[in-house]
């Protein structure tokens, strides 16, 4: 996990986006980075695993690196079952961290506080019915789509 939370890049899209709104950046964001107590890194595991959760039976069968499914059946001996019903019990104690964080936060501007959930929850929604990333066919891309192509109409209060 220690590498696995800053690969997903949730740490790297905040830092830039950020860097890109009209307010100034402090050093508290980036230091934020060397804290394991911050929700950035909480942030960051609730992306990979929800990815690793999404994508690990695609990705294995392309020959890609072990996810934390595969690491933890290895590890502990459990059914994929098991393993996923875990992982999923990760990720809900670390939404409780993030949520927990920002209902105490008293060094991350608001804006942070505000925006970095808002990454992991990105995460969740993309792999929430398997690989709505890398799979285009998915139901991600319709539930995308149709705003965009088929917007609400406005209701006339005239």
């Amino acid at each position: 996990m220690g590498n696995a939370w800053i690969s997903i890049c949730i740490p790297l899209f905040a830092m830039h986006a950020l860097g890109v709104k009209a307010e100034q950046v402090t050093l508290t964001e980036p230091k934020c980075l060397e804290n394991d107590d911050c929700f950035m890194k909480s942030a960051g595991i609730i992306a990979r695993l929800v990815d690793d959760l999404g994508t690990s039976s695609d990705e294995m069968a392309r020959g890609d690196v072990p996810k934390a499914i595969q690491c933890y059946m290895n590890d502990t001996g459990a059914s994929k079952e098991a393993v996923r019903n875990h992982v999923r019990d990760m990720v809900r104690e670390e939404w409780k961290k993030v949520n927990k964080y920002a209902m105490e936060n008293k060094t991350l501007r608001h804006s942070a506080v505000e925006m970095i959930p808002n990454l992991s929850k990105g995460a969740h929604f993309l792999y929430m019915d398997g690989d709505g990333y890398g799979i285009q066919d998915k139901e991600t891309k319709v539930t995308t789509s149709k705003p965009l192509f088929d917007p609400i109409p406005a209701s006339d209060a005239d």
